[in-house]
């Protein structure tokens, strides 16, 4: 098992399973985006960056999201602009612009992750046939995410135009996605529980998502 701990967040497990249940009809596209601010502890560590690429992916929010995404399997096309305009660090970059799309199913999503936004942001959005899945914030320790807030809309489904005739928001104010994760850990391990979110063939289609965007950056 592997630590994807924001899968674990109330609000991501919200939406998967209102896109799972259907009920607001196929995913048309996703968007997501994150930021952080520069730390000294990212920076070289004995002449060599201290951490790989895969946790930097501009800004070390990005393999989160990526992981997200990666929900939906699939995303087998890729192509990204990838910036180091700033930093000048070798190996680590400060933006990344990643396009992602399933050949299979038209679906597409794109991900903005930065070193130079100059401020903490995440930000997912799922649009479906029938409505949208709209997460602004993230509860962490830190706080620095700001307050994380799940916007549902939904059309009636009647409708399917575009225009969304009911909204609901939800607040989550406590972040219990660490709780979450070792508690399916320990499930699996004592109770034989199946690894729902952060298994083995997760972590392998992320990986394989962040080398294809390295590979084919412009």
């Amino acid at each position: 098992m592997y630590g994807f701990n924001h899968r674990h967040h109330e609000s991501i497990k919200k939406m998967k399973s209102i896109v799972d249940s259907g009920e607001l009809g196929k995913i048309l596209w996703m968007r997501g985006a994150t930021a952080k601010k520069w730390m000294s502890h990212f920076s070289k560590h004995g002449g060599r960056p201290k951490t790989c690429r895969w946790r930097y992916l501009a800004g070390s929010g990005n393999s989160h999201v990526g992981s997200i995404s990666a929900l939906r399997r699939g995303l087998d096309e890729v192509s990204a602009f990838i910036s180091n305009h700033f930093w000048k660090i070798d190996g680590i970059e400060d933006n990344v612009f990643a396009i992602y799309r399933s050949s299979e199913t038209g679906i597409s999503a794109s991900l903005h992750s930065t070193m130079t936004q100059w401020r903490y942001l995440f930000s997912l959005e799922v649009f479906l046939e029938g409505g949208a899945l709209i997460l602004n914030g993230l509860k962490t320790s830190s706080g620095a995410y700001g307050d994380e807030i799940l916007s549902i809309k939904r059309n009636p489904s009647h409708l399917m135009d575009g225009r969304f005739e009911e909204e609901e928001t939800l607040t989550y104010k406590v972040d219990s996605s660490w709780e979450s994760e070792v508690l399916h850990f320990f499930n699996a391990i004592e109770k034989k529980g199946k690894i729902i979110f952060g298994s083995s063939q997760d972590a392998s289609c992320l990986m394989n998502l962040i080398d294809q965007t390295y590979d084919r950056k412009c």
